[in-house]
């Protein structure tokens, strides 16, 4: 017998884990944070995913792995966040890429070598910063 899944049931599955993602840190009594977001403020009212959930998304495709940065963007017609996310010990940086109308994983990325180890140094020293900035 041969499984296929229908639109809507993907849709449900992805809705799913959308709300298992949001509901995760309050689970494990981890402290919600905020994302910061780059990119065009204005792409934020039209997206019905919040940064905080791309956020979550992102890490629960690589695990192992914390957001340091997310960017808004349209390419095309579709909306979607770039989230960067750092590995402790590692030198590499992964990128996820989440629609943000749906939350699914677009696509992902390693950057390993030289490039790796270049934008995890600049990922870190935001991500700092960031932390020096809040209250």
């Amino acid at each position: 017998m041969k499984f296929t899944m229908t639109s809507e049931r993907r849709l449900s599955l992805a809705a799913l884990a959308l709300c298992l993602c949001a509901a995760l840190p309050s689970l494990v009594g981890a402290q919600q944070t905020k994302m910061a977001v780059e990119g065009d403020k204005k792409l934020l009212s039209e997206a019905k995913i919040n940064p905080d959930s791309a956020a979550a998304i992102a890490v629960a495709k690589v695990p192992g792995t914390q957001a340091s940065s997310a960017k808004i963007e349209k390419e095309g017609s579709m909306l979607r966040y770039s989230v960067e996310l750092l590995k402790p010990g590692s030198k590499g940086v992964d990128r996820v890429w989440i629609d943000a109308n749906t939350g699914a994983v677009v696509k992902t990325k390693h950057y390993g070598g030289l490039t790796g180890q270049m934008r995890h140094s600049h990922q870190e020293h935001e991500a700092k910063e960031a932390a020096k900035k809040k209250p």
